[in-house]
């Protein structure tokens, strides 16, 4: 988790906003969605609201992986803290291996 946290307290500080050669829109705003509601989802009903909301975007995505594992994310909302924060580390890497926030 801490790792997590760090990683998009980073991304947060660095800016998201979307650039003409970055990552589609619908990836990028499931991207920023995710970093900016992620250390609030303390609750069942914070998890389940935040999967929802980051699989409006990600459902649309043709970046590899961000509809999987958004998808990954609604599996778990509502499961084991432990394996909400796999599926939530794993978003998170997605998301920075298709070059967010910098796209």
């Amino acid at each position: 988790m801490r790792r997590v946290t760090l990683a998009l307290t980073v991304l947060m500080l660095a800016g998201c906003a979307p650039t003409e050669d970055g990552l589609e829109s619908q990836a990028q705003f499931a991207c920023d969605d995710f970093a900016a509601g992620y250390g609030a989802a303390q609750t069942t009903q914070a998890r389940v609201d935040l999967a929802d909301e980051v699989n409006r975007w990600a459902s649309d995505s043709r970046v590899d992986g961000i509809r999987d594992d958004a998808a990954g994310l609604a599996r778990t909302a509502d499961g084991a803290d432990t394996a909400w924060q796999l599926s939530a580390d794993t978003f998170a890497q997605t998301c920075m291996d298709a070059g967010w926030p910098d796209s």
